[in-house]
């Protein structure tokens, strides 16, 4: 019986909230401490999607590694 090797990923999790209008909305980054990429999270649902599609799901509207959202 041959046993397949565990795949895995990690990431160092980052959450803040910022002022936005008159609420306050949570804002996340991701560090691959394999690759040196970060990326930045406009909301949680994003943050969700990436988390479940494995650290895959990139949409064109989402920001590329290492440019946080609040700058673009």
């Amino acid at each position: 019986m041959s046993r397949k090797p565990r795949i895995y990923i990690s990431f160092l999790l980052r959450m803040w909230q910022v002022q936005e209008a008159d609420r306050l909305v949570w804002r996340a980054m991701l560090d691959n401490p394999h690759t040196g990429a970060q990326y930045f999270f406009a909301s949680l649902p994003r943050l969700y999607q990436f988390l479940l599609s494995g650290g895959t799901a990139l949409e064109a509207s989402d920001p590329q590694p290492g440019q946080p959202e609040d700058e673009l």
